[in-house]
């Protein structure tokens, strides 16, 4: 990890990075190049496309260079610095249900209760709703189609946050045993052809289609070794 000790740091690495993003358009995902700003000391949470990083990039260098109240509450507003929040009630019965009324019981239960209801709906109305959540989702326009959705796993359990295309390798073993059982058990048999696209996802189909005694396919995706040079030698 790279830290910016100093103002004079933090402006020379605002300036390398809107020079390099500013070459980019305006769409493609974070993923495409956060291996860049990690190397100029910025990690995740600028924004998931070239737009809205330039965005944050400008309004910080305005910061930087002039403080006004205005630029600084359009920057807080738009990083997402705030994720988990404790709230803190000690006295009386804490509860949802029949406890108004009993010793130190008062309305604060409810206030408490009402606060943490408008702090997720405000949180909510600030992320993009996905249906990435759901374990099983049919395919729009299909009738025998699903999207079977198998979370990385460790040694410590279920990865609970998103990671980069670049940081699946060492979990692929793992996911390819998870996503037999789970196939599996959804067809109640073995598929009859395994489709695999790009390099990770190609060597979980190997071990799968080795594993099950199934035909591999193997899509290859020639633009992913022009856009990253050492794919191939994973």
């Amino acid at each position: 990890m790279i830290w910016l000790q100093s103002i004079s740091k933090l402006q020379a690495a605002l300036v390398t990075a809107e020079d390099n993003l500013s070459t980019l358009p305006s769409e493609p995902p974070y993923c495409e190049f956060e291996y860049v700003l990690q190397g100029l000391g910025f990690e995740r949470g600028w924004g998931d496309t070239t737009a809205k990083v330039l965005e944050l990039i400008h309004l910080l260098r305005d910061i930087v260079k002039a403080s006004d109240p205005t630029t600084l509450k359009t920057f807080l507003g738009k990083v997402p610095m705030v994720f988990n929040d404790v709230i803190l009630s000690p006295h009386g019965y804490f509860g949802q249900e029949n406890v108004l009324g009993l010793p130190d019981t008062d309305g604060q239960v409810v206030y408490i209760l009402d606060q943490v209801c408008a702090l997720e709906n405000e949180r909510r109305q600030k992320v993009t709703e996905t249906t990435c959540n759901q374990r099983l989702e049919r395919v729009t326009g299909t009738e025998h189609s699903h999207i079977l959705r198998v979370p990385f796993r460790s040694e410590n359990g279920i990865l609970r946050k998103w990671i980069s295309r670049f940081d699946v390798w060492s979990y692929l073993e793992t996911f390819a045993e998870d996503v037999a059982g789970e196939t599996t058990a959804k067809l109640q048999g073995h598929p009859d052809f395994i489709i695999g696209n790009y390099s990770y996802g190609n060597l979980v189909a190997s071990l799968l289609a080795y594993k099950m005694g199934v035909t591999q396919c193997t899509i290859a995706h020639a633009l992913e070794k022009t856009k990253y040079p050492d794919s191939d030698i994973y």
